[in-house]
């Protein structure tokens, strides 16, 4: 199993992909841009990559499908250090439970965005007795947005505050119908997860506003 992480203080991503076979484990970092590269190149081409990884450095060799076509070969230089033990912030408890369809919240997140301050925040409120969030976001310029969205919500009410773009990353690679929140309060990680896939989740830190 190969497992990739994006960590930032304020935001952690954790995708597990199988691979064929691994000769050793071993734990790596790679420059983000080199995988923004990878993504770029390797997209839409049909083809295994190997990976070759010594002390320093690492090789991404692409053998395409198509015999005809040409083999790819990209080297990184590789991040010393060990990278942060993100598990510990993973919630182990959850207080509200929600379900939501996953084009309907990313919808409107995105419209609640267009009306966000500076500093890119949308208010939720999660109201479990309803089966519902409301979704505020407001500009002295621009105006105000208020909106609200039906799911399966089970927990405590509260509110909290999150970076609109953010979330929407985390929401943008999701490829099931519908999405999962984890919600503790407004100091602690939310998580979000596909419906139906355990290989992936994200965590997001709310805003204190």
């Amino acid at each position: 199993m190969a497992i990739l992480v994006e960590r930032t203080n304020i935001k952690t991503a954790e995708k597990i992909i199988k691979i064929k076979e691994q000769n050793q484990e071993s734990s790596i970092i790679v420059p983000q841009k080199t995988i923004t590269e990878i993504i770029n190149i390797f997209s839409g081409l049909d083809g295994d990559i190997d990976f070759i990884i010594d002390k320093s450095q690492i090789i991404f060799d692409f053998i395409p499908e198509n015999k005809k076509e040409a083999r790819i070969k990209i080297i990184s230089r590789l991040i010393e250090g060990n990278f942060p033990d993100y598990k510990e912030i993973i919630p182990k408890k959850i207080k509200t439970e929600c379900i939501f369809n996953k084009d309907d919240i990313y919808n409107k997140i995105k419209i609640a965005g267009l009306f966000s301050s500076k500093i890119q925040d949308v208010k939720i409120k999660f109201e479990p007795q309803n089966n519902k969030i409301l979704i505020f976001s407001s500009s002295s310029n621009i105006g105000e947005s208020q909106s609200q969205l039906k799911g399966d919500i089970k927990g405590e009410e509260m509110e909290i505050t999150l970076n609109w773009k953010y979330l929407l990353d985390g929401l943008s690679i999701i490829e099931s119908s519908e999405v999962f929140l984890g919600v503790n309060d407004s100091s602690s990680p939310i998580i979000i997860r596909p419906i139906g896939d355990k290989s992936y989740f994200y965590l997001l830190m709310p805003k204190t506003v």
